[in-house]
């Protein structure tokens, strides 16, 4: 059996993980690193640093994961900047910066930087497009989570069931890829 370390304390961010690589024969680990954060509005750059940084320290098959929510209206803000605004904004308050902006076109960006020993750090990335809804509703979630409304869809994933929003996170592009790669070594 394979085994790869996811490094992240999030929780949720592990069991997300933890579903996804369900079945694949690729056993999970996670650990915490404590790991600069440069300040790029690129998830590719920082996950690219990030498994580079955490790789040259640790020295083993590991991988980190990097989410930006970029709103079009916003010139992309807030971008992978979003534990800011989870911790310092209300989702009022980001509709509010909108205004009355028609341009409601928002997505967001997974980057994944698989660091193995010997190996150029590879990145896999995947985006879900959709929109700022005009109106905030739902409980489930972080502040963005009430601010997207995936493309396809008639409510925010704030609204969802939980399956439905775990769903959602699990089918980014960027996992079955990483996860093929991943097998073919």
């Amino acid at each position: 059996m394979k085994q790869i370390t996811f490094i992240t304390g999030n929780k949720g961010k592990f069991e997300e993980a933890q579903r996804i690589f369900s079945g694949s024969e690729i056993e999970l680990l996670q650990e915490s690193y404590d790991t600069p954060e440069i300040q790029s509005e690129d998830t590719k750059e920082i996950a690219q640093f990030s498994a580079k940084y955490v790789g040259s320290e640790l020295r083993k098959p590991l991988f980190v994961m990097d989410r930006g929510f970029y709103i079009e209206g916003l010139n992309g803000f807030p971008g992978p900047f979003i534990k800011y605004i989870n911790n310092w904004l209300a989702p009022e308050q980001v509709l509010s910066l909108l205004g009355d902006n028609k341009n409601r076109k928002a997505c967001w960006v997974t980057s994944i930087g698989i660091y193995i020993p010997g190996e150029a750090v590879k990145i896999f990335t995947g985006t879900d497009l959709g929109s700022v809804p005009y109106k905030i509703d739902g409980d489930l979630g972080y502040v963005a989570d009430k601010l997207f409304q995936p493309e396809n869809s008639e409510i925010a994933l704030s609204q969802m069931t939980k399956e439905n929003y775990d769903k959602f996170w699990e089918s980014s592009s960027c996992w079955k890829e990483m996860i093929g790669y991943l097998k073919s070594l």
